[in-house]
Parts: C-alpha cells; structure tokens; sequence
C-alpha cells in the first residue's frame, strides 16, 4: 500500500420509522461516511467543547494498561476483555472523542450535538471505532517511538506481576 494506511471510518444517518402491515421499522437514510483522525484542528475543537480533560495519549494508556497491550493492539475486545475496561467504557464519552476524529480532516461539519444524532450506532460499534480512531496513531505500520516505548514499559510491567 505504499506506506498508506487504512483510516477509520463513521457512518452517520438518519433514521426513520416507517409501518407496514402493522409492524414498525426503523430505516437508515441519509447515509454518509467520514474518515477519522486526530489532528491540530480536533485536538482545540476538543478542548473549546471541553471533551479533553487529559491527553489523548493518557486515555489510549489507560486503556492499554486496563485491558493489557496484546488486546490493545490487536484492537478487539473480546467479551473478557470488555469485562476487564467496562469501567472505562461510557458510550457518550467514546462519541465525543470520535467526534474530534470527525472534525479533524474537516472545516466544514456537524455540531457535537447533530454528530451525535446521527451517530446511531450500537455499544459494540461504537467501541471499535474508539478503540481503532485511538489505536490509529499507534499502528505497527508507523514507526512510532512512544508505541515501542509503551510496549517495551507494558512488558517490564507484566514481568513484575
């Protein structure tokens, strides 16, 4: 892929109820899709709204040390895994911090409270999204020096237990 990486993506939509022979359904329109990343622009769109209370990197590290670096790395949980985090987990927060990976390669986007309506998806989807937006500036395609420094204290830090 000539050193490209593969971003994560948001799927916005409205939806709509609609009945047919006595049965209500709901229906996703207005479908679009955005790619996500952190940048200057969502890390000051974070701090006007006041969704960064800390560090992005601090919240990746609490992450990581709560579910351990293989997990994190791979960037899926399975159902244990998700037992160990679910004190981390609140979904209306993993939104705000996709929504500044939504504003970051944009100067033209939807208010926090809109992203959020349209936002519709379950608890499962929106964890994978958070954790790969988080996961993205960590890739083992980059050389990233804080990652193999994390790596490397995360090791020291099993080796102690």
């Amino acid at each position: 892929m000539n050193g490209k990486r593969k971003l994560p993506v948001v799927e916005l939509f409205d939806v709509e109820v609609k009945e047919e022979n006595g049965e209500f359904f709901e229906e996703k329109t207005n479908k679009e899709r955005f790619p996500l990343f952190f940048n200057n622009h969502s890390l000051k769109v974070g701090r006007e709204y006041g969704i960064l209370e800390k560090a992005l990197e601090s919240e990746l590290l609490e992450m990581i040390s709560a579910m351990g670096i293989e997990a994190a790395t791979k960037g899926e949980l399975s159902a244990a895994e998700v037992v160990l985090v679910k004190d981390k987990l609140d979904k209306d927060h993993m939104k705000n911090v996709i929504y500044l990976g939504y504003v970051g390669p944009r100067n033209d986007f939807y208010d926090l409270e809109t992203f959020k309506n349209k936002y519709n998806a379950d608890f499962e989807e929106v964890l994978d999204t958070y954790l790969n937006l988080l996961m993205y500036n960590f890739s083992k395609d980059t050389n990233n020096n804080f990652k193999k420094a994390l790596e490397q204290a995360t090791e020291k830090q099993k080796g102690k237990k």
